[in-house]
């Protein structure tokens, strides 16, 4: 070890008199830190007042045929408008009048799920006017479903699940109709017909389970749905003045604070 390397130990003492010193810029300072706390905190609370009440409601949205990469940059789109206060353009999106997108504050979208063939999320809106929760909701399912590459995807998956199942459909009735003509066939090889006809109905359960798979398939396959609307609050959930106004306070004091002991220290 290096035998010039000293250690500095701080008195106790000198500590307790910073903190004492501090102590003191404070209480001498007390009415000035007092009156700045009460000012903000006017301020805040002014604010408040007059702040429009807003309401908050989330829906679940989901799709059972896109995910993050095709859904997401899309929603997160309206949001952006949403905070540029560009709500001509938002109108234009959400076709929607720009009295209705007027009293939009938030509309934000947080992934819940992802992954698979189930994509959900979480649909955040910030409102003015209650009554247009539901128009919001409608439009962005709108939105989407006239966009013209997920639309074309879309009817494409749809086309081909659809055929599958047509086809499915055929080969189950030419079954049943060959299964019921060697029924009525007599003579031959017993044992063979009996064999054949357990393979048929086999073969039958196993179509008839592949075709009830694309049919579900088929009624499940959107573009996006809502698994859980939103619900119309009945109470605001903002601004609450009284909280805000004693952050603000509290603010005001302890900034005002942190200003005295700063003077106080580049002396």
């Amino acid at each position: 070890m290096d035998e010039n390397v000293k250690y500095v130990l701080k008195d106790d003492a000198d500590v307790e008199l910073s903190l004492k010193r501090i102590a003191e810029i404070v209480f001498d300072n007390r009415l000035k830190i007092a009156l700045f706390s009460l000012l903000v905190g006017l301020g805040g609370f002014i604010y408040n007042l007059n702040k429009s009440p807003y309401y908050d409601a989330n829906a679940t949205l989901a799709s059972t045929m896109f995910g993050e990469e095709e859904l997401m940059p899309i929603l997160e789109s309206f949001d952006e408008l949403v905070a540029k206060n560009d709500f001509i353009e938002l109108s234009n999106e959400l076709n929607l009048p720009l009295e209705t997108v007027n009293n939009l504050e938030a509309l934000d979208v947080t992934i819940i799920s992802t992954g698979g063939d189930f994509f959900t999320c979480k649909v955040h809106m910030q409102v003015l006017d209650t009554a247009i929760i539901e128009d919001i909701e409608n439009a962005v399912i709108t939105n989407l479903y006239s966009n013209a590459y997920l639309m074309d995807r879309y009817d494409r998956k749809k086309a081909q699940l659809s055929y599958l199942h047509g086809v499915c459909s055929i080969e189950i009735e030419e079954m049943k109709s060959s299964k019921k003509r060697i029924n009525q066939v007599e003579g031959g090889d017993q044992n063979a017909l009996n064999l054949f006809l357990l393979n048929s109905r086999s073969e039958i359960v196993h179509l008839e389970e592949k075709a009830s798979l694309l049919k579900l398939q088929l009624d499940m396959l959107s573009i996006a749905y809502y698994l859980r609307p939103a619900i119309i609050p009945n109470e605001k959930s903002g601004p609450h003045t009284a909280k805000n106004t004693l952050a603000m306070l509290i603010a005001g004091a302890f900034v005002s604070m942190l200003f005295f002991v700063a003077l106080e220290a580049f002396k």
